[in-house]
């Protein structure tokens, strides 16, 4: 598992808006939550929210180091196409992601798996949540 600490001292909309995406995203019988971190829960402490997710064995960074520095072609269609489908199931949420980078972008079991969804958009009005 994997607990992730935010300062309090954020407005509580930045502090509950990553507990909410993720609660919302995990929460589907859909294949395609299958390549987005899980959520499992989230608890106030000492001015901290701590928030619980599954926990992956490396992110992006870390594969293409084990790799020799490059991934293969056939690993970087696979990678391709998992984030992909990861995205077409946050959009169709209603929510984007806003913090794509190979830090966010974690491996669990040879499956990529995009997290920290930070924030949540709204695509009809673009308001941030």
């Amino acid at each position: 598992m994997f607990l992730l600490s935010v300062n309090r001292r954020l407005p509580a909309f930045l502090l509950f808006s990553k507990v909410y995406a993720l609660a919302a995203l995990s929460d589907h019988a859909d294949p395609a939550t299958f390549h987005i971190v899980r959520y499992h829960q989230a608890w106030m402490e000492d001015d901290r929210l701590y928030i619980q997710t599954e926990l992956c064995s490396s992110n992006l960074f870390g594969e293409i180091e084990h790799s020799g520095g490059r991934l293969s072609e056939e690993r970087r269609y696979k990678l391709l196409r998992e984030m992909l489908l990861a995205l077409e199931f946050i959009h169709r949420e209603g929510m984007c992601h806003l913090d794509i980078k190979p830090e966010n972008i974690f491996v669990k079991t040879n499956v990529f798996k995009l997290g920290r969804t930070s924030r949540r958009a709204f695509t009809d009005d673009s308001r941030i949540f």
